[in-house]
């Protein structure tokens, strides 16, 4: 039974905003029923507006976000966490023009709507 799940060994994907990098999901060993990753995300580079359909909660480790939620800014700093409500739009940057590590916990096979478009399987929950 697979009980650690090493980040070097970890499900990567890359876009240009950030790394995310699946510690556990319904696939990986180990595996949960919830799907946690690490997200890298690169100083000054925002990733896209997008929603997802179902709740995320998300946790600082490192540096601090920005996150911008139907319009409303949040800062959250190292060591604290915001929830992302289901259908929310959200944009999300390292702050502070440093880059920032998080680990968020979602729902498996979550899908993402960018801007107009069909929504899109999330790799990384898989």
């Amino acid at each position: 039974m697979d009980l650690l799940a090493p980040l070097p060994d970890a499900r990567t994907v890359s876009t240009p905003a950030a790394t995310m990098r699946t510690l556990t999901s319904p696939t990986t060993g180990p595996a949960m029923p919830t799907a946690i990753w690490r997200t890298d995300l690169a100083a000054d580079t925002p990733g896209p507006d997008h929603a997802i359909d179902g709740d995320q909660f998300v946790v600082v480790v490192a540096g601090a976000i920005e996150v911008r939620i139907d319009g409303r800014d949040h800062r959250v700093a190292e060591g604290d966490g915001i929830k992302l409500p289901a259908g929310s739009h959200r944009v999300i940057a390292a702050a502070d023009g440093r880059p920032a590590s998080t680990i968020t916990f979602g729902p498996p096979e979550a899908r993402a709507t960018v801007g107009e478009g069909d929504p899109v399987l999330v790799p990384w929950t898989v």
